[in-house]
């Protein structure tokens, strides 16, 4: 499979909705909304390598829900310049009483059983929808 210039510019604009991932985790420090530099420390991946984190904070994601922009901010994310994705932890969420439904296509993400988030599965990842402007 090849990928084109649009797929590499969508991996690297996504949020996966990771179930394994310990924290929320991006390479783009321009994603920050508030942001702390800290002793770089290293993040255990998925494939057992490691990369190192050097920031972290809050991220205010642009997503979309219902057709409509939503502002979603997401707490004690950590900047590892690194690594190519951005990764929503569901074990985080969780942590923070927020509940991850996983269906066919979908993923709903809610609070207090109200939906403030929702993604699409896409060659088996959830991918969150985030609000791109027309």
């Amino acid at each position: 499979m090849t990928n084109t210039r649009a797929d590499s510019d969508h991996i690297k604009s996504a949020w996966y909705v990771d179930s394994a991932a310990t924290s929320h985790m991006t390479f783009g420090r321009a994603a920050f909304a508030t942001y702390e530099s800290v002793t770089p420390f290293p993040v255990k991946l998925g494939d057992n390598s490691a990369a190192l984190a050097v920031g972290k904070e809050d991220v205010r994601l642009r997503i979309r829900k219902n057709g409509k922009l939503s502002i979603c901010d997401l707490r004690d994310v950590l900047h590892v310049p690194s690594f190519v994705y951005s990764l929503l932890s569901v074990p985080t969420l969780a942590r923070r009483g927020i509940t991850v439904q996983c269906l066919e296509d979908r993923v709903e993400i809610l609070s207090n059983k109200l939906l403030v988030a929702s993604g699409t599965r896409k060659r088996g990842l959830y991918i969150l929808d985030l609000f791109k402007p027309r």
